[in-house]
């Protein structure tokens, strides 16, 4: 996704959430299914970032 800050384009970053199955089941009105868990894909960042002139990693 295309994004635009104060004239500035950028690109979003946003994080990879793929659902990781989990050993637990569960019922819901007599049927049951598997727990499925949210799992978090982290990205590095490439890009140097600048703050007022100084360069820093986040």
């Amino acid at each position: 996704m295309n994004l635009s800050y104060r004239g500035i384009s950028y690109q979003s970053k946003s994080p990879v959430v793929e659902p990781g199955e989990t050993t637990q089941t569960a019922r819901f009105l007599g049927n049951p299914y598997k727990v499925l868990q949210a799992r978090v894909v982290q990205h590095q960042n490439s890009a140097p970032l600048k703050y007022r002139g100084i360069d820093y990693n986040a």
